[in-house]
């Protein structure tokens, strides 16, 4: 079963994440391994984006930035529905 970013454990995430705990350190919660984390960070994103908010915004106020980006930045323009 996938957890939704609307789960306890997806908002105790991204609040560490945005507090400046390191991502390797977050995936010792139950439950977050890797790439949930990853999956967390990159919905959480994606979402802000399909909001409006520009990408520099974007990375403030998830407070990270990854390697990633770029590829969940391709996904801004499709349809999200």
């Amino acid at each position: 079963m996938a957890l939704s970013l609307s789960s306890p454990a997806a908002v105790r995430f991204l609040a560490a994440v945005s507090r400046g705990h390191r991502l390797k350190a977050l995936t010792r919660m139950p439950g977050i391994n890797e790439e949930v984390g990853y999956r967390f960070l990159r919905d959480r994103y994606l979402g802000l984006r399909w909001s409006g908010l520009g990408a520099a915004h974007t990375i403030e106020v998830i407070g990270r930035t990854s390697s990633r980006l770029p590829a969940w930045e391709a996904l801004v323009g499709r349809d999200h529905s």
